[in-house]
């Protein structure tokens, strides 16, 4: 009896051994399979973001005739210098940007950008300079709306929102330069004298930032008093895929965009 429970033990090792090999052999396929359905998807990817994308130039065309036709308005001379026109975006982004774009340049010219006489006793060059430029950061696209015009005064803004009554004078004294900046996005707030055409009817920068960081972007100010404004814009190349870190805190799963 001993004999025979020795012999088949000892078949059953070499069919363990076989199975063992089967598992192995399996686990080889599984990973080789996992590893073309994941060069699959990427190429997927891949091609369905190339689909998407479209080169900034254009927005470009369309802040081109904005320039013309607001200019010529208003009786300034303006040179508009595109950069970047073949940054690529994703066309719905694009569509997204369009109006904000088009109310940045718009204030660049009627708010920004001095009458003849000012910027000749300024000593400026009588034709202005609007300067857009696009570039890829990362996984966002900046693009930059430059003017060489008066410049924001962080003091009027106070002024003007105070008088608005959106601020209180007290409020007031503790702002912070950037802060003062910053009171251009409050709703309602305009620094137009008179109601017109291209300004003035209480829709602005704050509907620019809103619009803007419903995609997930921002908008950024850099002021030089009695040079000009910059405009920053920075928005996420695609909304189609978002790289993001996961974290898992009290149970539950969280995604967070990388570019946050």
């Amino acid at each position: 009896r001993d004999k025979l429970v020795t012999g088949v033990q000892t078949c059953a090792l070499p069919i363990s051994r076989m199975r063992l090999a089967g598992f192995s052999s399996l686990a080889i396929e599984l990973g080789k399979a996992a590893k073309g359905l994941d060069r699959k998807l990427t190429e997927l990817q891949k091609g369905v973001m190339e689909i998407r994308m479209i080169p900034v130039g254009q927005l470009f065309e369309k802040m081109a005739r904005i320039v013309r036709k607001v200019s010529r308005e208003q009786g300034k001379k303006v040179d508009l210098k595109l950069f970047g026109a073949d940054t690529e975006l994703d066309k719905l982004i694009i569509e997204d940007i369009s109006d904000p774009m088009v109310h940045i340049i718009r204030n660049a010219i009627d708010h920004g950008i001095e009458a003849l006489d000012e910027r000749v006793a300024a000593g400026k060059d009588i034709t202005a300079t609007i300067r857009v430029s696009a570039r890829q950061s990362g996984n966002q696209i900046e693009i930059e709306v430059r003017d060489d015009g008066r410049g924001l005064s962080p003091d009027a803004l106070v002024a003007k929102a105070i008088a608005n009554r959106l601020l209180s004078a007290a409020d007031a004294r503790t702002l912070t330069p950037a802060e003062k900046l910053e009171l251009i996005f409050r709703p309602g707030f305009s620094t137009a004298a008179q109601i017109t055409e291209i300004s003035g009817r209480g829709v602005g920068m704050d509907i620019v930032k809103a619009n803007v960081e419903k995609i997930g972007g921002l908008v950024e100010l850099r002021n030089e008093e009695g040079r000009g404004l910059s405009v920053l814009l920075r928005v996420p190349m695609t909304l189609t895929i978002i790289s993001g870190l996961m974290v898992r805190a009290a149970g539950q799963y969280f995604a967070i965009p990388r570019g946050s």
